[in-house]
């Protein structure tokens, strides 16, 4: 249970950033630097997310700390790229929500927004997760006591 809160702060944690992100936008339209730092906090933030997402759905695999990141990053350039095709736009069409998942439009500047995303959650997680993963003797539970 201990694991779900910690996946599920830090996803707030990122959301909050994203949403913060959005509102400064909005309130200062049209300076370029805002837009910037906008559009990176949210690309960082969205990576953060599925970064969390796939960390819950490998954690109990014994390679969770290596599939996690790479899955992130794969899916996360995957939908980037998926934007330089006609898909998105009609797919948006058709549901408008859509947008919110898949984006609308490609932009190579979001490819290493992405790579911080990931790297930033997933050191988040492997800070809390590993700490929740040791039993009170300081023993990881793959590891045999000498008792």
């Amino acid at each position: 249970m201990e694991k779900i809160k910690i996946h599920i702060y830090t996803g707030l944690l990122f959301i909050t950033l994203g949403v913060v992100a959005v509102l400064v936008r909005r309130k200062n339209p049209g300076i370029e630097w805002v837009e910037y730092i906008s559009d990176a906090t949210g690309t960082v933030g969205w990576a953060a997310v599925f970064t969390i997402f796939f960390s819950f759905i490998f954690l109990n695999s014994r390679k969770w700390k290596f599939i996690t990141p790479i899955i992130s990053l794969l899916f996360c350039w995957s939908v980037e790229f998926l934007q330089m095709t006609n898909i998105p736009g009609n797919l948006e069409k058709e549901f408008p929500p859509s947008h919110y998942l898949l984006g609308s439009n490609f932009d190579s500047a979001d490819l290493p927004w992405y790579g911080l995303g990931v790297l930033l959650s997933w050191f988040i997680l492997l800070k809390f997760v590993d700490k929740k993963m040791m039993n009170k003797n300081g023993y990881s539970r793959n590891k045999i006591s000498s008792k």
